[in-house]
């Protein structure tokens, strides 16, 4: 599912990614660059947003930033994994939140194709680990996802499309 963001959407998520930036900076957390320099962390955090903005007006819902919390969902109740790589695969860890997993891959920071996506159980199995990559995870490949139209509504998204 391609989705090409306007200007105000681009905007928003620009927008997003550095009041999360500037939150880890300031609560001296844990940065989500995986083991690159500290200023990677806005494009690492840029990354992420530009991915869960897509997913957003796909399902077309809010999206803004709510601070930092380890329990909450990226989106409306669903997990989203961004990559600027085409062929990139959905990766995953063993202390990732049990949930639904969407692949978002970014061909232009307003152009966004929302792949499919899979549940934790599907995309943690051994077969999929990868000891290749920088930091080993499980990595399931864009043929293994289900198509974004079978997506199921999570209770998060359905009181949002209902309020």
């Amino acid at each position: 599912m391609r989705i090409e963001l306007t200007r105000l959407q681009l905007a928003n998520a620009y927008k997003v990614a550095k009041l999360k930036t500037d939150d880890c900076i300031n609560k001296n957390q844990r940065h989500r660059d995986y083991g690159r320099k500290v200023t990677n962390s806005y494009a690492t955090n840029l990354q992420g947003c530009l991915g869960e903005q897509a997913l957003a007006v796909y399902l077309g819902v809010d999206y803004h930033h709510t601070g930092y919390d380890p329990a909450a969902n990226d989106v409306a109740g669903y997990e989203v994994r961004a990559t600027r790589h085409q062929t990139g695969r959905l990766l995953t860890h063993d202390h990732d939140k049990n949930g639904l997993y969407v692949l978002a891959i970014i061909e232009l920071d307003s152009v966004i194709n929302l792949v499919g996506w899979s549940n934790l159980k599907r995309c943690n199995i051994p077969s999929r680990w990868d000891l290749t990559l920088p930091k080993p995870c499980y990595a399931m490949r864009q043929a293994d996802l289900w198509p974004m139209d079978m997506l199921p509504a999570t209770v998060l998204y359905q009181c949002a499309i209902n309020n």
